[in-house]
Protein backbone atom coordinates (compact mmCIF):
# COMPACT_ATOMS: atom_id res chain seq x y z
CA UNK A 1 0.00 0.00 0.00
CA UNK A 2 2.43 2.35 1.05
CA UNK A 3 4.76 1.68 -2.44
CA UNK A 4 1.42 2.54 -4.37
CA UNK A 5 1.30 5.59 -2.72
CA UNK A 6 4.78 6.97 -3.24
CA UNK A 7 3.97 5.83 -6.87
CA UNK A 8 1.09 8.46 -7.11
CA UNK A 9 2.99 10.98 -5.14
CA UNK A 10 5.95 10.83 -7.79
CA UNK A 11 3.57 10.29 -10.99
CA UNK A 12 1.72 13.84 -9.60
CA UNK A 13 5.35 15.57 -8.81
CA UNK A 14 6.34 14.32 -12.43
CA UNK A 15 3.51 15.96 -14.16
CA UNK A 16 3.53 19.41 -12.13
CA UNK A 17 7.19 19.49 -12.70
CA UNK A 18 6.89 18.91 -16.49
CA UNK A 19 4.18 21.67 -16.54
CA UNK A 20 5.97 24.12 -15.03
CA UNK A 21 8.59 23.79 -17.60
CA UNK A 22 6.04 23.81 -20.45
CA UNK A 23 3.55 26.47 -19.59
CA UNK A 24 5.60 29.35 -19.68
CA UNK A 25 6.54 28.82 -23.81
CA UNK A 26 3.07 27.31 -24.81
CA UNK A 27 1.57 30.71 -23.32
CA UNK A 28 4.00 33.17 -25.00
CA UNK A 29 1.76 35.57 -26.51
CA UNK A 30 2.53 35.55 -30.78
CA UNK A 31 2.38 39.55 -30.66
CA UNK A 32 3.57 42.62 -32.53
CA UNK A 33 6.37 44.29 -30.07
CA UNK A 34 7.65 48.02 -30.07
CA UNK A 35 11.72 48.66 -28.95
CA UNK A 36 12.32 50.78 -26.85
CA UNK A 37 8.54 49.80 -25.35
CA UNK A 38 8.95 52.21 -22.40
CA UNK A 39 11.67 54.45 -20.42
CA UNK A 40 11.64 58.23 -19.82
CA UNK A 41 11.68 60.87 -22.09
CA UNK A 42 11.84 64.97 -22.17
CA UNK A 43 9.59 66.91 -24.03
CA UNK A 44 9.69 68.10 -27.30
CA UNK A 45 12.44 65.36 -27.73
CA UNK A 46 12.33 62.47 -30.86
CA UNK A 47 13.18 59.35 -31.01
CA UNK A 48 12.82 56.08 -33.53
CA UNK A 49 10.73 53.05 -32.56
CA UNK A 50 11.46 49.61 -34.13
CA UNK A 51 8.51 47.59 -34.61
CA UNK A 52 9.45 43.78 -35.14
CA UNK A 53 7.08 40.26 -36.17
CA UNK A 54 6.15 38.02 -33.95
CA UNK A 55 3.62 35.78 -35.82
CA UNK A 56 2.20 32.69 -35.43
CA UNK A 57 2.16 29.57 -37.70
CA UNK A 58 1.88 30.61 -41.60
CA UNK A 59 0.76 34.19 -41.58
CA UNK A 60 2.68 36.27 -44.44
CA UNK A 61 1.22 39.67 -43.73
CA UNK A 62 -0.15 42.17 -41.03
CA UNK A 63 -2.32 45.17 -41.53
CA UNK A 64 -0.80 47.51 -38.95
CA UNK A 65 -3.32 50.00 -36.95
CA UNK A 66 -1.49 51.83 -34.19
CA UNK A 67 -3.23 54.80 -32.15
CA UNK A 68 -0.36 57.11 -30.33
CA UNK A 69 -1.16 59.68 -27.53
CA UNK A 70 1.11 61.86 -25.70
CA UNK A 71 3.22 61.78 -28.82
CA UNK A 72 3.60 63.14 -32.69
CA UNK A 73 4.18 60.84 -34.75
CA UNK A 74 6.12 62.19 -37.90
CA UNK A 75 7.22 59.50 -40.02
CA UNK A 76 7.19 56.11 -40.30
CA UNK A 77 9.67 53.47 -42.29
CA UNK A 78 8.06 50.52 -44.46
CA UNK A 79 10.10 47.05 -44.47
CA UNK A 80 11.92 46.53 -47.73
CA UNK A 81 10.53 43.23 -49.34
CA UNK A 82 6.87 44.05 -48.34
CA UNK A 83 4.24 44.74 -50.25
CA UNK A 84 2.93 48.26 -49.13
CA UNK A 85 -0.83 49.77 -48.36
CA UNK A 86 -1.42 52.89 -47.04
CA UNK A 87 -4.41 52.47 -45.53
CA UNK A 88 -5.06 56.25 -43.50
CA UNK A 89 -7.25 58.76 -44.80
CA UNK A 90 -6.05 60.24 -47.99
CA UNK A 91 -3.79 57.10 -48.49
CA UNK A 92 -0.92 57.57 -46.10
CA UNK A 93 0.85 55.59 -43.86
CA UNK A 94 0.19 57.55 -41.13
CA UNK A 95 -1.12 60.79 -39.16
CA UNK A 96 0.45 62.96 -36.34
CA UNK A 97 -1.46 59.92 -34.06
CA UNK A 98 -2.14 56.74 -35.70
CA UNK A 99 0.04 54.31 -38.21
CA UNK A 100 -2.39 52.32 -40.73
CA UNK A 101 -0.57 50.37 -43.10
CA UNK A 102 -0.86 46.46 -44.87
CA UNK A 103 2.58 44.97 -45.29
CA UNK A 104 2.35 41.59 -46.85
CA UNK A 105 5.97 39.52 -48.19
CA UNK A 106 6.79 39.87 -51.65
CA UNK A 107 7.37 36.03 -50.82
CA UNK A 108 7.50 33.62 -47.87
CA UNK A 109 6.20 33.76 -44.92
CA UNK A 110 6.63 36.47 -41.60
CA UNK A 111 9.31 35.53 -39.05
CA UNK A 112 10.02 35.79 -35.48
CA UNK A 113 12.07 38.96 -35.04
CA UNK A 114 11.72 40.55 -38.72
CA UNK A 115 11.63 44.46 -38.73
CA UNK A 116 7.98 45.90 -39.76
CA UNK A 117 9.37 48.80 -40.27
CA UNK A 118 9.82 51.85 -37.89
CA UNK A 119 7.78 55.15 -36.60
CA UNK A 120 9.37 58.39 -35.31
CA UNK A 121 7.68 60.18 -32.95
CA UNK A 122 8.08 63.52 -30.79
CA UNK A 123 6.66 63.66 -27.30
CA UNK A 124 4.17 66.17 -26.00
CA UNK A 125 4.98 67.88 -22.90
CA UNK A 126 2.66 65.49 -21.26
CA UNK A 127 2.97 63.07 -18.00
CA UNK A 128 2.76 59.98 -20.31
CA UNK A 129 2.92 58.83 -23.65
CA UNK A 130 1.61 55.37 -24.81
CA UNK A 131 1.26 53.70 -28.44
CA UNK A 132 -1.74 50.79 -28.33
CA UNK A 133 -2.62 48.26 -31.20
CA UNK A 134 -5.97 48.97 -32.23
CA UNK A 135 -8.42 46.04 -32.70
CA UNK A 136 -7.56 46.15 -36.23
CA UNK A 137 -4.31 45.79 -36.11
CA UNK A 138 -4.16 41.87 -37.14
CA UNK A 139 -1.76 39.34 -38.92
CA UNK A 140 -3.33 37.58 -41.77
CA UNK A 141 -2.69 34.07 -43.65
CA UNK A 142 -6.03 33.68 -45.41
CA UNK A 143 -7.71 34.07 -41.99
CA UNK A 144 -6.72 36.99 -39.52
CA UNK A 145 -5.81 36.75 -36.00
CA UNK A 146 -6.36 40.64 -34.14
CA UNK A 147 -3.36 41.56 -31.95
CA UNK A 148 -4.79 44.46 -29.89
CA UNK A 149 -3.49 45.98 -26.77
CA UNK A 150 -1.12 48.45 -25.01
CA UNK A 151 2.16 48.30 -27.12
CA UNK A 152 4.10 50.63 -25.31
CA UNK A 153 4.48 53.23 -22.42
CA UNK A 154 6.39 56.17 -22.04
CA UNK A 155 7.15 58.16 -18.60
CA UNK A 156 8.19 62.04 -18.64
CA UNK A 157 11.44 62.54 -17.16
CA UNK A 158 12.03 64.56 -13.91
CA UNK A 159 15.54 65.97 -15.03
CA UNK A 160 16.82 67.54 -18.35
CA UNK A 161 17.34 63.77 -19.84
CA UNK A 162 15.18 60.27 -20.53
CA UNK A 163 16.08 57.18 -21.06
CA UNK A 164 14.95 54.70 -23.32
CA UNK A 165 15.78 50.91 -22.48
CA UNK A 166 16.80 48.39 -25.50
CA UNK A 167 13.68 46.48 -24.31
CA UNK A 168 10.50 44.35 -25.59
CA UNK A 169 7.26 44.45 -24.12
CA UNK A 170 6.82 40.85 -25.05
CA UNK A 171 10.08 39.80 -23.58
CA UNK A 172 8.90 40.91 -20.22
CA UNK A 173 5.38 39.40 -20.48
CA UNK A 174 7.19 36.37 -20.86
CA UNK A 175 8.96 36.51 -17.60
CA UNK A 176 6.41 37.55 -15.78
CA UNK A 177 4.37 34.70 -16.65
CA UNK A 178 7.38 32.17 -15.78
CA UNK A 179 7.54 33.74 -12.43
CA UNK A 180 3.94 33.07 -12.03
CA UNK A 181 4.04 29.83 -12.89
CA UNK A 182 6.93 28.97 -10.63
CA UNK A 183 5.14 30.72 -7.82
CA UNK A 184 1.92 28.59 -8.63
CA UNK A 185 3.98 25.11 -8.63
CA UNK A 186 6.25 25.87 -5.68
CA UNK A 187 2.51 26.31 -3.70
CA UNK A 188 0.99 23.04 -5.24
CA UNK A 189 3.71 20.97 -4.65
CA UNK A 190 4.31 22.36 -1.30
CA UNK A 191 0.54 20.99 -0.39
CA UNK A 192 1.33 17.51 -2.44
CA UNK A 193 4.48 17.13 0.06
CA UNK A 194 1.77 18.41 2.87
CA UNK A 195 -0.55 15.87 2.14
CA UNK A 196 1.77 13.23 1.64
CA UNK A 197 3.80 13.39 4.80
CA UNK A 198 0.28 13.71 6.26
CA UNK A 199 -1.23 10.21 4.52
CA UNK A 200 2.02 8.46 5.24
CA UNK A 201 1.81 9.34 8.84
CA UNK A 202 -1.66 8.43 8.95
CA UNK A 203 -0.47 4.87 7.46
CA UNK A 204 1.91 4.41 10.61
CA UNK A 205 -0.56 5.33 13.07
Amino acid sequence: MQNSINKIFLSVLTIVVATAIALPFSYQVRALTANPNSGSFVAGSSTTINLTANPQGTESGIDLNLQAAGMIITGYTAPSGFLVVAACPGSVNFTATTVCVGLSKSSGNLVTGESLGSITVTFDNVATATITKLSTNVYASGTTREDSGLMATFTRATGSSGTLPNTSKEENGLLDSRLITVGLVVVVTTSLLIGYFVLTKKKKI
